[in-house]
């Protein structure tokens, strides 16, 4: 502002202007004088705009609020959290953990699986939902069942049996059979000469099962023999020397004196055919 005026001083003392009115000169002099003193008093009432205004001194308790209000240092040692401080928490420390976001997996049958990651070390694990019970059977390759079982037990009262276990898919669809009917070859099992009891109380026992004895034929040392009426056995059956009626259990010869020796014989049992099938010894 003070360089405007003088500016405007010097203007009218070059150009050598007069005073309106009186028609006069203008004392280039005096004015010179006029000049000094205004310069003199601009320079003490007009403040220079470069110079600095000197700020007013904060008090003790701004001072104390600015350094109070500083973020500590944020550390929980935890790797899984976000620590943080900002003059949105008051300056104070804030522990966020890290959230993990949980994988989605459509199944075969259209359902949506879910498992849940977590932080481990500071980074997300990613697991892989299991669709266990929600697969289509057309995506399941079926299982196999793998058996195993132990060998046929003896054929006894025309049963034989055996043990399977499944070693694959615990399921029993295809189980093996463990117990069949089974033809038991007939043979001699036992003679009864009938010593010391009445003449004709003596017999012979056959076990098997299963077999038709028609025209099977038994025969002593001395070739007394026996022929079987129509009749499969299935269980023992004994065949005795004196009369009686026949059934599913007892035959009966029909001799009126005995066969078998007290003191020892054999007998042998032949098939329809006249193959031996069995050779029984006794003694004394």
């Amino acid at each position: 502002m003070k360089y405007i005026i003088l500016c405007l001083l010097l203007i009218v003392l070059v150009s050598g202007c007069i005073y309106p009115i009186t028609g006069q000169s203008i004392n280039k002099e005096k004015i010179r004088e006029e000049l000094k003193g205004v310069m003199e008093k601009m320079n003490n009432t007009i403040p220079d705009k470069e110079e600095k205004i000197p700020e007013e001194p904060k008090n003790a308790t701004e001072v104390q609020v600015e350094e109070t209000l500083k973020c500590p240092i944020c550390n929980d040692d935890n790797s899984c959290t976000n620590d943080y401080c900002s003059e949105t928490t008051n300056f104070e420390c804030v522990y966020e953990e890290i959230s993990c976001q949980n994988t989605i997996a459509t199944c075969p049958d259209g359902f949506e699986m879910t498992c849940e990651n977590i932080c481990m070390d500071g980074v997300c694990t990613i697991c892989i939902p299991d669709c266990i019970g929600h697969r289509t059977p057309q995506t399941e390759e079926p299982c196999i069942e793998s058996w195993s079982c132990s060998d046929w037990s003896e054929c006894t009262n025309g049963t034989k049996n055996r043990e399977c276990s499944e070693n694959n898919c615990e399921t029993e669809e295809n189980r093996p059979e463990e117990f069949q009917t089974c033809v038991e070859q007939p043979r001699i099992n036992y003679i009864e000469s009938g010593k010391g009891r009445e003449k004709l109380d003596e017999w012979i026992e056959l076990i098997g099962h299963g077999v038709d004895l028609t025209n099977w034929t038994i025969a002593d040392a001395a070739n007394h023999r026996f022929t079987f009426p129509s009749i499969e056995i299935t269980e023992n059956l004994k065949v005795h020397t004196g009369p009686g009626e026949n059934n599913s259990t007892d035959l009966f010869w029909g001799y009126g004196s005995p066969i078998w020796n007290n003191n020892g014989d054999n007998a042998t049992l032949k098939d329809s055919n006249g193959n031996v099938v069995d050779i029984y010894t006794y003694s004394e």
